[in-house]
């Protein structure tokens, strides 16, 4: 959906920054201003060993 819309999305932050007063995101190292949005999908792997809930709960 992001994707589809990025410049929408662009404009309006921009408009965001300029009402707030806040300074535009950019790299620390190079000073860049155009970011691309990726989609992280969930390491259920990584949740089912260090975040599920024991089965011994009461009822």
């Amino acid at each position: 959906m992001m994707r589809n819309h990025g410049s929408t999305i662009r404009t309006v932050m921009e408009i965001i920054t300029q009402l707030l007063k806040i300074p535009k995101l950019q790299c620390d190292r190079c000073g860049h201003d155009q970011f691309e949005i990726e989609d992280l999908r969930p390491y259920k792997e990584y949740i089912k060993k260090y975040i599920s809930v024991p089965d011994n709960r009461s009822p």
